[in-house]
């Protein structure tokens, strides 16, 4: 006869297929098994015979497990922390606690390096890493879950660091002092002495005298002699000047 049977609970369960449980098988249990699921089933004693929950076993069964790998954040940046997340458990989901998780950074930055951790009653195990260095690494995470060996791996991409820009300087001007305004004197004029003139005495002027000189009619022309009118005429222009002169001189002296 064949081996045994996946049941239905150990595939939803389990993820148990017939090739995986295909083994020898030790033993059988009839009755009621209580709460217990039965994973795998074989006929028995004859193939036509009622299906009987086994027991399996050998050097190449194992039940399913699962164990991940997460990276928070997905692209860190250098200097900044790495959060490495490890979960064991059944294929089931079933925490797997105790489980020792060995990280080992395969390439890239700080290659070489080992980490370790140990999963808690829910199966996760947190290993944080940080580096200085940019590129890519690949992180390699390696435990026995349920008695099976598991090794998943993981890529980061290290960013450079971010630029931190200096805030601007602020400059405080001190108050500004304010000076009263100047007193502005008016400058001097200084005016040069001044020089009385003491006005002379008015002079008082006589009004002008106004000499009228009489004026002579000319004798009615008389024959005279030819001699005796030469003899007449400088007498008459003699006596007009003498008193011109005499009317001048009184002026004169009035003036004085």
């Amino acid at each position: 006869m064949d081996g045994p049977d996946a049941t239905a609970d150990g595939t939803a369960d389990f993820g148990l297929s017939n090739s995986i449980v295909a083994a020898c098988w030790h033993g059988y249990f009839t009755g009621n098994v209580g709460t217990l699921k039965v994973l795998v089933d074989y006929p028995y004693p004859t193939a036509s015979s009622t299906r009987k929950a086994v027991s399996i076993g050998g050097g190449s069964v194992s039940l399913p497990s699962s164990f991940t790998l997460a990276i928070s954040p997905a692209t860190p940046r250098a200097g900044e922390d790495l959060t490495i997340t490890a979960t064991a458990q059944t294929i089931a989901g079933v925490p797997q606690a105790g489980v020792t998780v060995t990280v080992t950074i395969s390439s890239g930055p700080d290659a070489g390096q080992t980490l370790t951790a140990t999963t808690n009653a829910s199966g996760i195990a947190t290993i944080t890493v940080r580096t200085n260095s940019v590129g890519t690494a690949v992180y390699t995470a390696t435990a026995t879950v349920n008695g099976i060996a598991k090794t998943v791996s993981a890529t980061v991409t290290w960013d450079a660091p971010t630029t931190t820009t200096a805030p601007p300087t602020t400059t405080t001007l001190a108050p500004a002092t304010t000076v009263a305004p100047s007193t502005t004197v008016a400058p001097t004029t200084t005016l040069a002495p001044t020089t009385t003139v003491q006005a002379a005495a008015p002079v008082i002027a006589d009004p002008p005298t106004t000499t009228t000189v009489p004026v002579l009619d000319a004798p009615e022309e008389q024959h005279m002699p030819e001699t005796g009118l030469n003899i007449l005429l400088p007498l008459l222009i003699s006596f007009q000047l003498i008193i011109l002169g005499f009317a001048m001189t009184r002026k004169q002296q009035h003036t004085r």
